[in-house]
């Protein structure tokens, strides 16, 4: 018995591995951190929504756009909605503020690019790393 323990565990373990409830579904989903390139730090967190269409939600905490328009606040809060092809996903900003001041960035697009080797997302200039993981 000792013999078939070991052989079921490893059978388990195939399996477990195998079953796509095991693997990502989708490697985009979950949240995000990056350095902007103005030294700010930036979160993001991406959804899985109806059809395959992907929720953004992106944060700032010192937007440079924010700033330069003169901003009530420095915090910069948009959201996107975007489709996976491949390991890009483009997205179209759907909506985004800094406090009092809103922008229209009319079908101004971001694309984000999936590194299975390092788990990394590249986009907008910067290297996001996922949290909580």
């Amino acid at each position: 018995m000792l013999r078939i323990r070991p052989a079921l565990a490893a059978l388990t373990l195939i399996v477990a591995l195998a079953s796509p409830a095991a693997a990502a579904a989708d490697p985009f989903t979950g949240s995000w951190t990056a350095t902007d390139v103005d030294g700010s730090a930036m979160r993001m967190t991406i959804g899985n929504g109806s059809s395959g269409v992907h929720q953004v939600i992106l944060i700032d905490h010192v937007g440079t756009i924010c700033i330069a328009n003169g901003a009530a606040s420095e915090l910069f809060h948009g959201a996107a909605t975007g489709i996976v092809e491949g390991d890009v996903l483009a997205a179209t900003w759907l909506r985004a503020r800094c406090g009092n001041l809103s922008f229209d960035f009319g079908s101004g697009q971001f694309f984000m690019e999936y590194l299975p080797d390092n788990d990394q997302l590249f986009g907008m200039d910067v290297y996001w790393d996922r949290t909580g993981s």
